[in-house]
This record gives C-alpha cells, sequence and structure tokens, in this order.
C-alpha cells in the first residue's frame, strides 16, 4: 500500500495537492543494459538523435515553405496560410502524443517510429506536389475569387498535405520527455533535452541556407534532411531494444506512476503554466515576424538575411531553454517564469531602443569586413543579436520552466504535460503568424507590433509574480507591479525611429559609404525627405526625395525612380515589345512600381492591360509619382490585380501579347523567384501566338556567369530573343517562341505617334535608329553569350543564392565586354528590320550604328 503525504504547491501558495512516491525508477540501472552500455549513453543517443530531429524540422520548414509558395504564390496570406498549417500539424501532434500516452508501454519505439515516418513522407512529398495544381483547378479557383475561399482551400490542401509529418514532428518531444524523465525531477533535464532539439534547428537553418541549398539544390537537401530523421529513428529503435526494462512498462506500479492523478498539479500552477506558454508562443511570431521585418531594411531582403535572423532567434531559444535548467533551487519555478517573460519584454524594449542605430552598426561591420561575405555574414549576427538575442532568451526558457511549475518535484512520467503544454505553445504561434502578418503588423506598424509585444510580456511577467509571490509575499507582489510600470515608462522614453535613416538602404549603398567619414554617412543617411512611410503587408514601402529625384522603395531598396538611368528602363521596358509586336491588344505589367512603364503601355492603343502589384502598399505610393507616370490606375482599361504574379499566371484564364516584367533584384528573396525556368514557363503559357515577353535584367552587382546564367534560363524558354541596352546599367530581354517580326515601317509609324513620341523623347529615343542602336545581341549572339551556363530553376536557384555574393561587386564593365564577345554576325531581327527600311535609311543606320554592321 502506497504512503501519500501532502505537499505544499509550488510557488509558496496555500493550495496543497496529494502526490504520490514514485515506486518505479524512469532509468534502468547499468547492469540492466545490454553490452555494457550505460543508461547514460543510451539517453545521450535519444538526444543527440533529437538534435538531429531539430536541424531536418527546419531544413524542412525553409523546403517546404519554399515548395508550397511556388504553389500558391508569395503573398501574406499564402504564406501564413502555409506556416498556420505548419505549426497546427505541430500543435495537434503533440496534444494527440499526451492523450496517447497512457496506452503507449514503449514511447522510445513510438518516437523511433515517428522519426521514420518524417523522413519516408519527405522523400515522398516532391512527387505529391504535382497534385496540387489539378485540385487547384478543380476547385475552381481563378485570380478574381473571393481571398476567403482562396484562404480555406489552401489550407485545406496545405494541412493534408502536411498533417502526417508534422504532427510527427509534435509528437516527439513528448514521447522523449515521457521517456527520458528523471526518478526525482531535476531542474534542467527537460531544458537540456529541448534545447538540443532546438540547437539542432540553428544548425539546421544555418547549414540549409549557407551550404547546402547552394551547394545541392533544394530536393537533395530535403532528401539530406530526410536522412537526418531516419538515422534519429535507427537509433531510437536501437535504444528501445536495448532498455531491459521498457519505459513506463506494463507493471501496475507503471501504470500508477502514468496516471492523470498523479501528474494533478495545482490548478494556479496549471492555469498560469498553460497562459503563459500560450502567449508566449503568440508573442514569439509577433517578435519574428518584426525583426525579420526590421533586419530587412538593415541587412536587405536577401536569402542569407532571413537565414541569419531566423538562426539568431534559434539561437536565442536555444541559450535560453540551457539557462531555465539553470535556475537555482531557491528560486521557485513561478517567479523563475517571471522572470523569463520578464527578460523577453524589457529586451524587446531595449532592442527598439536601439532600432535607429542599426543601419550604423551595420556600416561599421561592412567596414570591418571589407565586404567580403565570408566575414560579413558573420558579423551581421551581432547586428541581428543586437535586437533578437535578449528577448529570445526568455522566450527560450518559457517552456522548460512552465513544465517545471507545473510538475514541481512530483516524481515519475511527464508526457502529458509536456504534451498539453508544448500544444499550447504551437497553438500560440498559429495565431500570433496568422494575426501578427495579416491584421497587428499592417495595422500597428513594425514598432507598433514590438512596443505592445513588449508591454504585453512584461504584463505576463506581472502576473506570474502576482500568481506566485513567493515567502516574501509583499516583495513579490511590489514585482508584479513593477514590469507594466516598466513598460509604461519605457512607452514615454523610447524613442521614435527616423524614416530616413531606416529606409535609406545601407545595405545597397554600403560599399559607396564604406570610406566615407562619420559626418558624411550621417548626412547621407538623414538626406532624403519622405513623402510616403508604410509598413505594408510583405515590407516596408516609401518614397523619398533627394536631389531632385523622387525615389519608390521596397525594403530601403530603390525599385523606381525619377533620375535618367531609370526612367530609360521603366519606359523602354514598356516601348521595347510594343514597338516590335505586330498588333498588340492585351498587355500585363508584372510590377506596378512607380506606375510609369505602365503608364507607357497605355500610350500605345491597347485594348486592355493587367497590372499585378504583390504588396497594396506600393499601389498607395504609386500615385505619389501619377505626374510623371501619367495616373495609370485612373485609366479604364486598366484591370488592377493586388496578388503575386505567380498567382496570376497559374490561375487566370486570360492571354496576353505582351507580357512585362519589372520586378526587383534577383538578389531578393521574393523577386528571386521570378528569374527562374518555372517562372518563364509560366508566361510563356499566357501568351497567345506569337506573344512577347520582355524582362529587365541587371548589368551591376552580377557576376558574368550569373548573367550567362539568367540569360540562358531564359533562351530556355523562349529561344527567338533581341537584347537590348536599356541605359548605362540595365539589359532588357524581348523574346518569344516564335521569330521575332518587327519591321521598319511598323516600327516608324508607332515612334511617330504623339502619345508614344513624347514619352520615348523624355529619353532620347525619337527614331528607329535610337532604338536599334541600343540593340546588342540578337539571333544567335544570345544564346552564344549564354552558352554552356546553368539554368536557375527553383530546385538550382542558383542565383538567389550567388547574387548577394556579388552584390558589392563592381562588374558593369565586365559583364558589357562579356556582351560585346559574344556579338558575331547580323541578327534575323536587325536582318529584318534593315531590309524593310528604305535604302537611304538602311545605309545611315549602317553608317550611325557601328554595332550594327554586319555581314
Amino acid at each position: 500500500m502506497e504512503h501519500r503525504h501532502r505537499e505544499p504547491a509550488r510557488g509558496g501558495g496555500d493550495d496543497h495537492v496529494l502526490l504520490p512516491r514514485s515506486p518505479l525508477p524512469r532509468c534502468p540501472a547499468p547492469g540492466a543494459l545490454e553490452r555494457g552500455l550505460t543508461a547514460i549513453r543510451l539517453r545521450s543517443l535519444l538526444v543527440l538523435g533529437f538534435f538531429l530531429s531539430g536541424a531536418s524540422a527546419l531544413v524542412y520548414e525553409v523546403i517546404w515553405l519554399r515548395w508550397l509558395v511556388q504553389v500558391f504564390g508569395a503573398t501574406t496570406l499564402a504564406v501564413s496560410t502555409v506556416l498556420t498549417a505548419f505549426m497546427a500539424g505541430l500543435a495537434g501532434g503533440s496534444w494527440v502524443a499526451g492523450r496517447s500516452l497512457p496506452r503507449l508501454g514503449r514511447p522510445v519505439r513510438v518516437y523511433g517510429l515517428l522519426e521514420l515516418t518524417i523522413g519516408g513522407f519527405a522523400l515522398v512529398l516532391p512527387s505529391l506536389l504535382p497534385a496540387i495544381g489539378p485540385a487547384l483547378e478543380v476547385l475552381g479557383l481563378t485570380e478574381d475569387a473571393p481571398p476567403l475561399a482562396t484562404a480555406v482551400a489552401r489550407l485545406a490542401l496545405t494541412s493534408g498535405l502536411l498533417v502526417v509529418p508534422t504532427a510527427c514532428m509534435g509528437a516527439t518531444l513528448p514521447l522523449l520527455a515521457e521517456a527520458l524523465s528523471p526518478p526525482s525531477r531535476g531542474s534542467g533535464w527537460l531544458s537540456r533535452l529541448y534545447g538540443a532539439n532546438v540547437a539542432g534547428g540553428v544548425v539546421g537553418v544555418a547549414g540549409a541556407g549557407f551550404v547546402l541549398l547552394p551547394a545541392f539544390g533544394v530536393t537533395r537537401t530535403n532528401a539530406l534532411a530526410a536522412a537526418l530523421n531516419l538515422v534519429a529513428g535507427l537509433a531510437g529503435l536501437w535504444v528501445d531494444r536495448r532498455w531491459k526494462v521498457a519505459p513506463g512498462g506494463d507493471t501496475a506500479a507503471a501504470r500508477d506512476a502514468r496516471s492523470p492523478d498523479r501528474l494533478r498539479a495545482p490548478r494556479l500552477a496549471r492555469v498560469a503554466a498553460a497562459l503563459v506558454v500560450a502567449v508566449s508562443g503568440a508573442l514569439a511570431m509577433l517578435y519574428e515576424l518584426a525583426w525579420s521585418r526590421v533586419l530587412a531594411l538593415v541587412l536587405g531582403s536577401s536569402v542569407y538575411a532571413f537565414t541569419i535572423v531566423v538562426a539568431t532567434v534559434l539561437l536565442g531559444l536555444a541559450a535560453g531553454s540551457y539557462l531555465a535548467g539553470l535556475r537555482p533551487a531557491r528560486l521557485n519555478p513561478g517567479a523563475a517564469l517571471g522572470l523569463a517573460q520578464l527578460t523577453v519584454g524589457l529586451g524587446a524594449l531595449a532592442g527598439l531602443a536601439v532600432v535607429g542605430e542599426l543601419p550604423a552598426m551595420f556600416l561599421a561591420v561592412f567596414r570591418l569586413s571589407g565586404g567580403d561575405p565570408a566575414q560579413l555574414y558573420p558579423l551581421e549576427f551581432l547586428v541581428a543579436g543586437a535586437v533578437i538575442l535578449v528577448p529570445a532568451l526568455g522566450l527560450g526558457a518559457t517552456l522548460p520552466l512552465a513544465v517545471e511549475l507545473e510538475t514541481g518535484q512530483t516524481p515519475g512520467p511527464v508526457g502529458r504535460t509536456v504534451s498539453r503544454l508544448y500544444a499550447l505553445n504551437s497553438g500560440g504561434a498559429v495565431v500570433g503568424s496568422a494575426v501578427g502578418a495579416l491584421l497587428v503588423l499592417p495595422w500597428m506598424g513594425i514598432r507598433g507590433t514590438v512596443l505592445r509585444a513588449g508591454l504585453t510580456s512584461l504584463a505576463v511577467a506581472g502576473v506570474c509574480f502576482l500568481a506566485f509571490p513567493g515567502r516574501r509575499r509583499l516583495l513579490g507582489y511590489l514585482a508584479a507591479v513593477a514590469p507594466p510600470a516598466v513598460g509604461v515608462g519605457a512607452v514615454l522614453v523610447v524613442p521614435a525611429w527616423r524614416p530616413d535613416v531606416m529606409t535609406s538602404g545601407v545595405a545597397v549603398y554600403a560599399r559607396g559609404l564604406a570610406g566615407a567619414s562619420p559626418r558624411a554617412e550621417r548626412d547621407f543617411l538623414r538626406s532624403e525627405r519622405v513623402l510616403f512611410y508604410e509598413d505594408g503587408l510583405t515590407a516596408t514601402v516609401s518614397v523619398g526625395h533627394r536631389a531632385g529625384v523622387m525615389a519608390l522603395r521596397v525594403n530601403g531598396k530603390p525599385d523606381a525612380s525619377t533620375a535618367p538611368v531609370d526612367m530609360g528602363t521603366q519606359l523602354l521596358l514598356a516601348h521595347l515589345p510594343l514597338l516590335l509586336h505586330p498588333s498588340p491588344r492585351d498587355a500585363l505589367v508584372i510590377g506596378l512600381g512607380s506606375g510609369v512603364t505602365g503608364g507607357a503601355v497605355l500610350r500605345h492603343p491597347i485594348s486592355r492591360l493587367t497590372v499585378v502589384e504583390l504588396e497594396p502598399a506600393v499601389v498607395r505610393a504609386s500615385r505619389l509619382f501619377d505626374g510623371v507616370s501619367g495616373a495609370p490606375l485612373d485609366d479604364p482599361r486598366v484591370h488592377l490585380v493586388v496578388t503575386d504574379a505567380r498567382t496570376l499566371l497559374r490561375l487566370t484564364r486570360d492571354r496576353y501579347d505582351v507580357i512585362v516584367s519589372e520586378p526587383s533584384n534577383p538578389w531578393m528573396t521574393v523577386a528571386a523567384s521570378l528569374f527562374t525556368r518555372e517562372f518563364f514557363e509560366l508566361a510563356r503559357a499566357r501568351l497567345r501566338p506569337g506573344g512577347l515577353f520582355a524582362q529587365w535584367l541587371q548589368l551591376y552587382a552580377l557576376t558574368p556567369d550569373l548573367l550567362r546564367s539568367l540569360v540562358a534560363t531564359y533562351v530556355a524558354v523562349f529561344p527567338h530573343v533581341a537584347a537590348f541596352r536599356a541605359s548605362g546599367v540595365d539589359l532588357i530581354l524581348v523574346g518569344s517562341t516564335e521569330p521575332l517580326r518587327g519591321d521598319y515601317p511598323t516600327m516608324a509609324a508607332r515612334l511617330a505617334a504623339p502619345a508614344v513620341s513624347a514619352s520615348l523623347r523624355r529619353i532620347g529615343v525619337s527614331r528607329v535608329r535610337d532604338v536599334l542602336a541600343r540593340l546588342v545581341l540578337d539571333g544567335d549572339d544570345v544564346p552564344r553569350f549564354a552558352d554552356g551556363a546553368r539554368l536557375n530553376t527553383e530546385d538550382d536557384p542558383r542565383v538567389e543564392f550567388g547574387a548577394p555574393r556579388t552584390l558589392y561587386v563592381d562588374s558593369v564593365d565586365t559583364n558589357l565586354a562579356a556582351l560585346a564577345g559574344a556579338r558575331a554576325a547580323r541578327g534575323a531581327l536587325l536582318a529584318r528590320i534593315l531590309a524593310s527600311a528604305p535604302d537611304g535609311v538602311r545605309a545611315e543606320l549602317a553608317a550611325r550604328s557601328p554595332g550594327l554592321r554586319g555581314p
């Protein structure tokens, strides 16, 4: 018969609960192990496997998100839907595991089988993705479908696709917690277990972003991650077979040890633990979202900046989990949990206070590195850590401390407690991800989101101190009042950051500022007069005025401006394909930007212009350029679609005569997907026979090898191409699946139209010869230039990972020389235009344009 005794509730409260003594040790004695292995070694092997599992999980999150975004689109709603399905799977798996634990006699064996299931599913997933497109068609989704219906369909498809692996991932922590909980509840065992898994995530996301994806591509990296799960699963099964006394065996004592009654904690502790972990999960996603957006303004929007932010968050979580295990015995878990939330809140507000200094910090580390990516990227972790690391420490300590608060020193397994709290934490993350991205951040802005999240963390800390005041109740109650009071004071003290400094684009202009004096640097950061600023759904959009030039910036990077070099590109992108197409009626412009390109399209007598723009804030900002662009959104021929280009091209039933693609630079994460073979194929499928696709390419900050890859990728889809030099630093490709059919009389007539003539005179183009003078390559010269280059594909996104590393390379002259070296003969387009020109004009063209002479 068991002897029961009364123990006070943890945290110094007056509630009492009957807690039994444990009749069964959780770990076998060393003598019970086969082949002389000790229990410690078996535990260590399981923890190592859990580390590998954490690494693979973050690789999957990165890769699967890429795959599904390619299908569903890059809108905030689409990305949030995928993340919601992923996090909901984790929460559901954890919850189901906890409910099933009383019936599981060998949790380590089940853990091993789940790891094998995750790895096996990861290997199968690529073959399932092609079925999503037909499923969307069966559901009848088009670009005009209601957003709610589209979101529900995406959520259903994503959940159905990911429910098995994500649920298995969510179940692994409760199972190992059940198996490895020691006979005497220490303060560090769960911290080390959970911390090992999160530390694996650091290695996974950093390894994938910096090494695996650039070297092996997406599919092979996914297979490598699956191999980690298979190793972890086999290790779990191996450990299970060598435990003669299985953890939680089927003895009566073991069943009693797993009884819910044995795990019952004081109600106050249960409620407090549940509240804190759920709110913490939601706030963690809000913080990560806001930090990502802040650092995109400073570090740029490259895939490496994203990797650095996520890895820094996970590093803080792992370290915080480990520190939670070092809690002094005299500090009760409730107070420790309150201190963790206090750390989160104060760290977030302190980070907010230094955000305005981040651009200067980035320039400092840039000077130290000399712009070398091998040195710059590690130093960028310091910039990210300045705002992320401290609050992430508190977030990482939350789950282990909450579990200990609820279970106290109760001997016996805690799998069900871990299951419930982890499910609540993941459920909170679901809410934080969806609500934060779609409502909170667009409504409150980045600064307002961090400020209110920090105040909420301080309020939660106050609740913890109030609920668990400890032995010195007066001090405890005073501590409960202090965090909210500090938060209110912080609102008054924390300075607002300057929009001109934050949107100055230091990541783009760092090379030019590296040798500037401190005063010149400060003057540059503050020299632009901000006319428009908005933290949008996907990016921060601003419009500034400096030295007579108005520029539209997305995350600090100029995407359109009234500078002559940009006006030339924006106008020629529209006019070139419309001059070359025999009879254009319907056109599509990808990327509204300033509206100059769309306005130039409307100078031609087309019937309909569709403009697709990802970010709603860009639509509002473009209105400041109406005087330059001609206010295209007011033209009744314009159909504006606010979504991403891939979604439109995948779902629309329309066909176009001309498509103009003017995304941002290929080193930026979202824009990079618009330079792949798969995207070009989507565009080709929406062109009418003889349709033209015009693509902008940069000549700067891009090595000849990467430029060749982009051109080769384009030529693989549009074999008939002409390359024009739009300005000193830009290239425009005009291609088709059929030979280009431009002719001199048609081009001359269209150039003579008053509306077209007025538009092109701004950049010094008035006659056909002015257009042909910009022709760089034509006919066989284009594939000759790209010969032997690797294609840029979704599975091998070499430009997305290569272009950020060449961001500070001065490559314009090198690229122009490479293009000139590929020119060998007069191409088909030029020959056709010259053949259709009057004799006198033909001779004049050949005499005035040496580059156009041919055999």
